[in-house]
């Protein structure tokens, strides 16, 4: 009889053990399969549209001129503007998001001189439009992201269309070129504000690079962008 109770005791004891460890196992892969679902959730931003504006100008963009002496490029009271659509196809827990970047928009700038056989101190002027287009990576490391604030870096294809109006500077010119554009920035979700604002802002530092009819227009710039979830 005490064989038989000390069997079934041992017996009892070692399935206990068992299902103890299997429901410790099951927990743990439960955990973590929660932390994986959680981040990946934070990576796994929906398609968004973003409008975006700058303080952008190149620092020493020229081009020939027929009045001698005239000045270089500068910003307008126009700011720059663009339209991105973002999407993100490819994010990973451990090592962050990568998003597709894709858009366009224009730059207007200004350039002045004074026409040599005139005695007005008020200067001539010419228009310059720049189009551009958006080919661009924006990676989102995950070790940078918080629930309401990640920071991300971006590398961006600028196509690029140059036209000036017919002036006394010259005869109208449009000229076509490749831009390539640096961007580091912090994007915050709104929804520290409310949980009914679904918007992110974005903040960039960035730089241009490349030239547009012989014209250099590498120039630095910081911005800011809203972008909504479509």
């Amino acid at each position: 009889m005490m064989k038989f109770l000390f069997f079934l005791f041992s017996t009892t004891l070692a399935y206990t053990q068992d299902h103890v460890e299997i429901d410790l196992r099951s927990s743990s892969l439960q955990l973590k399969s929660e932390a994986s679902g959680t981040l990946s959730k934070k990576l796994n931003n929906p398609t968004r549209f973003e409008i975006f504006t700058s303080n952008w100008s190149p620092s020493n963009f020229k081009m020939d001129s027929r009045i001698p002496h005239a000045s270089a490029f500068e910003a307008t009271a126009t700011p720059p503007l663009s339209f991105h659509f973002l999407a993100q196809p490819w994010n990973n827990p451990t090592w962050g998001a990568f998003t597709l970047k894709i858009g366009g928009g224009f730059s207007h700038l200004k350039r002045y001189g004074f026409l040599p056989e005139t005695l007005s101190n008020i200067p001539s002027e010419q228009s310059l439009l720049i189009l551009t287009g958006r080919l661009g990576i924006e990676f989102i490391p995950s070790l940078l992201q918080t629930k309401y604030v990640s920071l991300h870096t971006c590398l961006s294809m600028l196509p690029a269309l140059l036209l000036t109006e017919r002036s006394v500077f010259d005869s109208g010119i449009s000229a076509t070129g490749v831009l390539g554009q640096i961007e580091i920035g912090l994007i915050s979700n709104l929804k520290w504000i409310s949980q009914a604002l679904d918007l992110e802002l974005n903040i960039e530092f960035f730089s241009t690079y490349g030239s547009l009819n012989q014209g250099n227009l590498f120039g630095t710039g910081i911005g800011a962008g809203i972008r909504i979830p479509i």
